[in-house]
């Protein structure tokens, strides 16, 4: 179970970073200021949460898992 966990938090992990390094694409492609914004903000609702659980999930410390889902919290 712990290995099948930690290739899961690998692959949330792979999956943040994609719609981060595409939302960072965005801002230098778009023109619109707005256009811009929506770039920008993949990154905060998909890209930072989905990075955060894959590493909840490879983490064996549980105080470490309680303050990062915490963090979470405040996204």
């Amino acid at each position: 179970m712990a290995e099948f966990l930690y290739y899961l938090g690998h692959g949330f992990i792979i999956i943040g970073l994609f719609f981060i390094i595409t939302a960072i694409l965005g801002l230098f492609r778009f023109k619109g200021v707005l256009n811009k914004l929506h770039a920008s903000s993949i990154a905060d609702s998909f890209g930072v949460p989905l990075c955060y659980i894959g590493l909840v999930l490879i983490c064996s410390n549980n105080w470490i898992k309680f303050l990062v889902l915490a963090l979470l919290t405040f996204i």
